[in-house]
């Protein structure tokens, strides 16, 4: 992982484990467990035109290091209880990279009403004035 000093606390990923990670935010929790529930939250979570914040605190702390036997399997790791405990921050935010997405759906489907309403007036005066019509004052 990375920090803004520049100095890396661990080289490999070995040389650390998790000890707790933490979540908070994100998208909303299904209410229950029905079929109601799963049909509702997977509606809402389509509807949102923003995506919320999701925040993930991962804490890691150092291992012993240990030497490898040959011809054994490796050893497990242990958590050093001297080291010092890193917590890794990790702030996922695509704000509303669905917004600009959702307005060209929108946009798109006033144009098409309107053009569908624009048509069905158009064949309702035709419509009309077909009915007027009377042949015999028609021109030859």
């Amino acid at each position: 992982f990375l920090n803004e000093s520049g100095d890396d606390p661990f080289e490999a990923s070995g040389e650390f484990l998790v000890v707790n990670t933490f979540q908070e935010g994100g998208k909303p929790d299904r209410a229950g467990d029905g079929v109601f529930d799963r049909v509702w939250n997977e509606i809402r979570n389509t509807v949102l035109f923003w995506h919320p914040t999701n925040t993930v605190v991962v804490q890691v702390a150092p291992t012993i290091e240990k030497e490898t036997l040959e011809g054994q399997p490796p050893p497990f790791a242990e958590i050093d209880q001297e080291g010092q405990v890193v917590s890794v921050v990790m702030i996922r935010d695509l704000g509303s990279r669905r917004l600009p997405a959702a307005l060209t759906t929108i946009g798109s489907l006033i144009i098409f009403l309107a053009l569908c309403w624009m048509m069905h007036t158009r064949d309702m005066e035709l419509r009309r004035r077909l009915a007027d019509w009377d042949p015999a004052t028609a021109r030859a």
